[in-house]
């Protein structure tokens, strides 16, 4: 055998070698396509001040960014859903951050398959609470939206509750909203409107007043009232109310 007779055979036999030794890999993604066993949560943080706040199923994360009282407020963003393994399930929520003054919030319930939950949370950093409030998926026939509010207005002492007044249709949506109550979805006509909260059974002052525009017909909005309710003193938090696309 001559030389470029050697030398090609040694190039294929290595080649063989080569080839018997490649790894196969599989690229194939796994999906989860039947949701039927799973409940369905999204998270609304108003606790006062709170930073830094991460959502964990047990001790496993379930959220992948930060939420924060001043920043992004609601998990998941939009009008999505975290779709979670249903029955009794052990949510925590906290602040990573070593030297936190944030107390974990822990709260333990029964999450039925198929259904879905809003969950808030509210007081301030060493007293959180939460309130569970399941959500009726309802898309209206017509072309109106859907609004509820959650009263997490904060004070350390008794206030009365409050009333919505919409500028448009020149009448109250909602009236004696207690502090820590969230309203049922109700069908409101307008998209745009300006929304003007007082104490209950009151003309005035405004306790907070917010015009909203473009919204988007059978979609549903949580409108939150957050800070602190006197908003006076050195531990004023303003009040505000933000609106949030829930579903």
């Amino acid at each position: 055998m001559n030389n470029k007779i050697k030398y090609l055979y040694c190039c294929l036999l290595g080649l063989v070698t080569l080839v018997a030794c490649e790894k196969k890999y599989d690229y194939t993604a796994v999906y989860e396509t039947d949701l039927s066993a799973k409940t369905n949560i999204k998270v609304f943080l108003s606790t006062l001040n709170a930073s830094r706040n991460y959502v964990y199923v047990g001790t496993t994360p379930l959220t992948g960014t930060t939420m924060s009282y001043a920043g992004t407020s609601v998990f998941p963003a939009g009008s999505a859903y975290s779709a979670i393994a249903s029955g009794s399930v052990n949510l925590v929520i906290k602040d990573t951050l070593a030297t936190t003054t944030q107390l974990p919030l822990s709260l333990t319930a029964n999450f039925e398959a198929g259904k879905f939950y809003s969950i808030f949370t509210y007081d301030t950093l060493t007293a959180a609470k939460y309130k569970i409030v399941t959500d009726e998926i309802v898309v209206p026939a017509d072309t109106s939206i859907r609004f509820r509010f959650a009263n997490l207005f904060y004070s350390s002492t008794p206030v009365t509750g409050v009333d919505v007044f919409s500028w448009k249709a020149n009448a109250k949506i909602a009236t004696n909203v207690l502090t820590n109550d969230v309203t049922a979805f109700t069908n409101h006509p307008f998209r745009s409107d300006t929304l003007y909260i007082r104490a209950a059974g009151t003309t005035s002052p405004d306790l907070v007043k917010l015009f909203y525009s473009g919204f988007t017909s059978q979609r549903s909005y949580t409108a939150i009232l957050r800070g602190r309710y006197q908003n006076s003193g050195t531990q004023a938090v303003p009040r505000t109310m933000t609106i949030y696309n829930t579903y």
